[in-house]
């Protein structure tokens, strides 16, 4: 009997150790997996978690990102490195369609569809009793006064310039139009029934907008001073202008539902297919020669392509599920800023 028990002992004992070797290699291939993880991932930061992040904006420091939060209604600022963001109102700022902000972070222009009735027992600063509810109403907004302005009634777009002292918009069915922020001293720029202001060149001398066609969008380039339409780019839409203002980059129409992003030189007048699958939101100039693409392909990938020879060196691939948008790039071209699922992402290049 005692024999019996013993041999029982052996037994149990040798289960227990196979059953812990098998705990321990998954345990251990799982933590080599994870560790893999990390490794391949070194380099991307998420830097808020509230899932509500949108219209971020790099501060002229460098180091502060700006953004809207759309379940909290309000506009922050977060410095890189710090885990806690700073709300810059305490109003409330509902129904947000659009944020555009100043070069300067002082000030922004916002889109909003009008609430006519107060909001948590207050109006919201951008906001007009006097106008239809839900209608499409632009505003400026002073961080420094905590003040808004009511801009022209019928605007469909608005972009600062680079230096912040101008604001260009569209008036639906008038055209485009330059002012002062505040929408003092307006002067149209060109007559157009259906068109949007895109892009500023860095000089301030060039604005790109879009005009919607019966089939096709085409981008016009218009010169500031004097006030004129400069080139015309058919079958175009969604375009940025290069750092030195010498080439565009833009989604190009190959069929009613096909578009390839493409670049288009102002001096030769002439265009080349970027040849990959991608849109323009997920593209921005990394310098005037050079571009940074998010392509979606089994993951997402970040390339930078060289225009010249179309180029395209991997500088990151996602592992994990990014749907990268509002590209921003560090003056010092050695960060990548992004949104994915409402969050702000960095990414060291």
């Amino acid at each position: 009997m005692e024999h019996k028990n013993m041999k029982f002992l052996y037994l149990l004992a040798a289960i227990v150790l196979i059953i812990g070797l098998i705990v321990f290699f998954f345990v251990n291939k799982k933590s080599q997996e994870g560790n893999k993880q990390t490794k391949n991932q070194a380099g991307l930061l998420e830097i808020t978690k509230t899932n509500n992040a949108n219209f971020i904006h790099l501060g002229k420091d460098g180091q502060t990102i700006f953004y809207f939060d759309e379940l909290e209604t309000n506009f922050f600022k977060i410095s890189v490195g710090q885990a806690e963001s700073t709300a810059l109102t305490d109003s409330d700022f509902i129904t947000v369609k659009k944020v555009v902000w100043s070069p300067n972070d002082d000030q922004v222009l916002i889109k909003v569809l009008n609430h006519q009735y107060p909001y948590q027992g207050s109006l919201s600063p951008v906001s007009d009793t006097n106008i239809p509810e839900n209608s499409e109403v632009w505003w400026l907004y002073d961080f420094n006064t905590q003040k808004a302005s009511k801009l022209r009634q019928g605007m469909t777009s608005a972009i600062f310039s680079p230096d912040a002292s101008k604001i260009s918009y569209s008036v639906s069915n008038e055209g485009i139009f330059v002012s002062n922020p505040d929408g003092a001293k307006a002067e149209k720029l060109i007559e157009s029934n259906n068109s949007s202001a895109l892009s500023w060149s860095i000089d301030s001398q060039k604005i790109l907008a879009q005009e919607d066609g019966p089939n096709f969008p085409s981008l016009l380039i218009l010169d500031v001073i004097p006030k004129k339409l400069e080139t015309k780019i058919d079958k175009a839409e969604e375009g940025q202008f290069s750092p030195n203002g010498g080439s565009i980059v833009y989604n190009s129409y190959i069929d009613f539902d096909q578009k390839k992003p493409s670049i288009y030189n102002l001096e030769t007048k002439t265009s080349q297919d970027l040849n990959m699958e991608t849109t323009m939101e997920k593209i921005i100039w990394y310098d005037d020669s050079s571009i940074v693409a998010v392509v979606p392909e089994q993951n997402e990938n970040f390339y930078l392509v060289t225009l010249k020879d179309l180029n395209k060196k991997l500088l990151f691939s996602a592992k994990r599920i990014v749907n990268a948008l509002e590209l921003t790039l560090a003056p010092d071209r050695k960060i990548l800023y992004f949104t994915s699922d409402k969050n702000i992402y960095q990414l060291a290049l």
